[in-house]
């Protein structure tokens, strides 16, 4: 990339926010340091030994080559419109010189300089193409390492993981059966393929179910529990969360079945607001409990089995 295309800054989003949190102080330092370089010259740094560290910094990285990607494209659009109206300008030139021998001549001079720089700008894109295939291509596998387990995409293309994904899923995500919530993913993915993600997206999505899982295995119940469950989270990020709790714990029968009622009752719960007495007797009537109390509000719980669906289920049928 030429040194007027060079992007003069790099953005972190909030949504890579809860990836950063997991890990310790110094590696976090660590990863954001490493950001500086690979933004300014595409330099990585070394965390092979540390596949928590790693990983983080695959995704952070990611999000920068996107971004360079869309300015590369918006500094070439800039430049092809330069482009045309510098061509437009020659053309008028030929036109009124057109009767002169003397125009002539000087019209095939301004012919072969314009082909001069048609030529020079097509080897700089060209390079430059070299350049963003070099920044945006993602390390591959060994392709004596089979995957582990594959996420169909909304392309119905597959996301194969690896067991060194994993090793780093395990490092950021403790309280968490990795395989076991990866196999639940797969199969959300084939149940739903409307909500099935791009390529870009799909780590993202992965990264979200586990971090809720970690977090919904972290909650022990009880005042304390819940409390923590709730803080600081919006209406929307706990609707979501609970949301992601039920679809996780209901079976995929139940869920299909009874998919409206379960929404309506976690839509009822969030916000989480004091409940009247119509509103109690009725998610015990049709949930078979009562929400949780805390303090003066309730809100759908967090811990218990969702066995009520299934065993509607059975009953039902």
């Amino acid at each position: 990339m030429s040194e007027e295309m060079k992007k003069p800054s790099f953005l972190v989003y909030y949504d890579n926010e809860v990836i950063v949190l997991r890990l310790p102080d110094e590696e976090a330092g660590k990863l954001f340091k490493s950001l500086f370089p690979y933004g300014r010259e595409a330099i990585k740094p070394d965390f092979d030994r540390n596949p928590a560290l790693a990983m983080a910094f695959d995704i952070l990285s990611m999000a920068i080559d996107r971004d360079k990607e869309r300015y590369e494209r918006r500094c070439e659009a800039n430049r092809e419109n330069g482009r045309k109206g510098g061509l437009a300008k020659a053309s008028n030139i030929k036109q009124s010189l057109a009767n002169g021998k003397q125009g002539l001549a000087n019209l095939a001079d301004k012919d072969k300089d314009m082909d001069k720089d048609k030529d020079m700008d097509m080897e700089r894109d060209m390079e430059r193409d070299m350049d963003i295939s070099s920044i945006c291509t993602e390390p591959e596998e060994s392709v004596s390492m089979p995957p582990v387990i594959s996420l169909i995409l909304n392309d119905k293309s597959l996301h194969d993981i690896f067991q060194s994904d994993i090793d780093g899923w395990k490092e950021l995500y403790p309280a968490v059966d990795i395989l076991q919530e990866l196999r639940k993913m797969k199969g959300w993915l084939d149940s739903n393929p409307t909500k099935r993600k791009t390529q870009r997206g799909i780590k993202r999505f992965i990264n979200g179910w586990l971090a809720r899982e970690q977090d919904r295995n972290g909650v022990k119940g009880g005042k304390e529990g819940l409390e923590s469950f709730v803080s600081g989270k919006s209406d929307e990020e706990l609707e979501s969360e609970i949301s992601g709790i039920a679809h996780s714990h209901i079976s995929r029968e139940a869920m299909e079945r009874y998919h409206d009622k379960i929404q309506e009752l976690i839509c009822l719960c969030c916000p989480y607001e004091e409940f009247s007495q119509e509103h109690i007797e009725y998610m015990h009537r049709e949930w078979g409990r009562e929400p949780v109390r805390k303090e003066d509000t309730l809100i759908v719980p967090t811990e218990y089995s969702y066995s009520y669906w299934d065993n509607r289920l059975n009953e039902d049928n």
